[in-house]
């Protein structure tokens, strides 16, 4: 059955007869999702993809059958998974190039067989909220500061939200505007399968281009600086794709909760200890850095020093900052310690201070910091764009 493609096949009556009988087979031996996927992409010729909201499960393959990262993915075909006239999740195909004759009643029928094996998966224990996607206006007046309480309270209302529960704001910035709607909703499947007993939605909606926010439902017993995303949950990102969290509270502190989320954004992903989703609440006086304009960060001489070195000295200098003496950095660059202490030499003198001792690595990793969060090229994100 898997060595048919659609290359092979006529648009005419026969081959789609081929194409359903094929898809009956799956269902037949009670193919799950991840198997129907797989058998999709085989046929299509091309990258399929299927997601189960209610469980927040992706999956996705390449033409020779290997899994993909599912956040990666740019559909150019898809169609909705309706159980008991309810969406509960989506199938597509990732087609280069114009689309096949027969891709349409591909997807149909894979929307078909997947609405049946998520029927069988069964309802969960406790039942994953849907995120779903906000208008736009809705989630920006949930979260301005100009929004009247009256105006706040009707949009959440209309996101289906309760004004008066704890609520948290999350930052979400993608390298590319392709990707933005479908990483939201990666994101917002993602936060609200680590907290199913919440039992409401996490509307989303993209404010810019490259930059969108989901209003998070928050358990009223959070502890502050505790993860909001689970382990794990970013690592199918697309590249360059960071998450920024707020604070929990009421529906009048959302614009704080929104303007600590962007700025926890600006954090994800600087550097090698850093982690593509950061939580506000977890920065502490760190996030005071963001708040230095960005003309004066770069124009400080300890920062603009920095922009005299190659990447091999920044490197090596950001190595040195993390570890406690040169050795230990070598090891991390895996050099010899002696080329480390060369370059530390170097270094040092485009600086115009040591940083061998505790105090002297302390600036150079403010002065790093300050870079990273301002100069064009060295985040995932380029300098503030929100």
């Amino acid at each position: 059955m898997h060595g048919l493609r659609l290359s092979h096949l006529d648009p005419a009556a026969a081959g789609a007869l081929r194409v359903i009988s094929y898809f009956d087979r799956l269902v037949e031996n009670h193919s799950d999702a991840d198997s129907l996927t797989r058998a999709t992409a085989l046929l299509a010729e091309c990258p399929a993809g299927t997601a189960d909201h209610r469980h927040a499960a992706d999956h996705r393959y390449d033409p020779d059958a290997r899994a993909l990262p599912p956040g990666e993915a740019v559909p150019t075909s898809s169609r909705a998974v309706v159980v008991d006239g309810r969406t509960v999740g989506e199938v597509w195909l990732e087609r280069t190039g114009c689309a096949w004759s027969l891709d349409g009643l591909v997807l149909e029928r894979l929307a078909l067989a997947a609405s049946l094996a998520f029927e069988r998966s069964g309802p969960l224990a406790n039942p994953v909220p849907s995120p779903q996607w906000g208008d736009p206006a809705l989630v920006q007046a949930a979260l301005s500061a100009r929004a009247s309480e009256a105006e706040r309270s009707r949009a959440l209302h209309l996101l289906g939200l309760h004004p008066d529960e704890p609520l948290r704001a999350v930052a979400v910035v993608a390298p590319d505007a392709a990707v933005m709607r479908r990483t939201l909703g990666s994101c917002a499947r993602a936060l609200s399968a680590a907290h199913p007993r919440l039992g409401r939605p996490a509307p989303f909606g993209a404010l810019w281009t490259t930059v969108g926010a989901i209003l998070l439902p928050a358990a009223a017993d959070a502890r502050a600086g505790d993860p909001v995303l689970p382990e794990g949950a970013t690592a199918g990102l697309p590249e360059g794709v960071a998450v920024g969290t707020g604070p929990s509270g009421t529906a009048a502190q959302l614009p704080d909760s929104w303007a600590q989320a962007r700025r926890a954004a600006r954090f994800a992903g600087l550097g090698p200890t850093w982690p593509r989703a950061v939580d506000a609440t977890g920065l502490g006086t760190l996030a005071l850095l963001a708040d230095i304009p960005r003309d004066a960060a770069l124009a400080h001489p300890d920062t603009a020093a920095l922009a005299t070195l190659g990447s091999e000295d920044l490197a090596t200098l950001d190595a040195v900052c993390r570890t406690a003496s040169v050795r230990a950095a070598a090891q991390l660059l895996y050099l010899h310690h002696s080329s480390v202490a060369q370059r530390v030499t170097r270094i040092e003198r485009s600086l115009g201070f040591r940083v061998s001792g505790p105090h002297g690595r302390q600036r150079a990793q403010t002065a790093l910091l300050l870079r990273q969060l301002n100069a064009p090229g060295t985040s995932p994100l380029g300098p503030p764009s929100f």
